[in-house]
């Protein structure tokens, strides 16, 4: 539905201990974190393993299996989520970051199930240094 807009241009960071970015929900409703069914992120065209990924938002940060069982964590519509990347050091320069976001839509039946969608977008970004 928004595919073009889940990653948020040049938000691509990194540091020592690894590298960030954000993402947008692909939805125009707030769900809950546990509706997110798959998240995976490609750096300069290598996988970044999903076990090791983790998500921030609102004020908490988890890994993504730990996100999937927040039922009571809500991600909003305006909230940036971060994706970060731990171990992922990147070099100063342009990187091609792609990430596919799928999430069930829990109010929408289709075929008796929920409405699950996959969304993904692919941005070239400059990295920046992480500042605390």
């Amino acid at each position: 539905m928004f595919r073009e807009r889940i990653i948020v241009q040049d938000s691509l960071v990194a540091d020592e201990s690894g590298s960030a970015f954000r993402i947008r929900l692909p939805w125009y409703r707030a769900l809950p974190l546990s509706t997110i069914e798959e998240l995976s992120v490609t750096v300069d065209g290598t996988a970044f393993d999903p076990a090791r990924l983790r998500i921030a938002v609102n004020d908490g940060e988890w890994a993504l299996a730990e996100a999937q069982l927040r039922t009571d964590d809500v991600w909003f519509v305006l909230d940036d989520a971060t994706v970060r990347l731990p171990g992922l050091v990147l070099d100063a320069g342009a990187h091609e970051v792609q990430a596919t976001l799928s999430m069930r839509i829990p109010y929408l039946p289709v075929a008796g199930k929920p409405l699950s969608m996959a969304e993904t977008d692919q941005k070239r970004m400059d990295v920046k240094e992480l500042t605390a």
